[in-house]
């Protein structure tokens, strides 16, 4: 089986099935090797890759502020 080029209707087609695979792999990696992969090491590896780009406009600065959890004072 060869890959053709425009054998997906889009890009993002593409995306979700590469994604799809990804995290079949990453499953797959965690229920059948003593790896030290957690899922959580995979998404910080992802969010730096996603938002160190100039493009994406979130710093890590943005990233503590969006996620701060804020209790009210009684």
């Amino acid at each position: 089986m060869t890959f053709k080029p425009g054998a997906f209707k889009s890009n993002l087609l593409f995306l979700f099935v590469l994604l799809g695979a990804l995290l079949l792999c990453m499953i797959a990696a965690l229920m059948l090797g003593d790896y030290k992969i957690s899922i959580a090491k995979i998404l910080d590896v992802l969010n730096l890759k996603i938002f160190d780009t100039p493009a994406a406009g979130i710093s890590k600065m943005d990233q503590t502020v969006i996620f701060e959890i804020r209790m009210p004072k009684i």
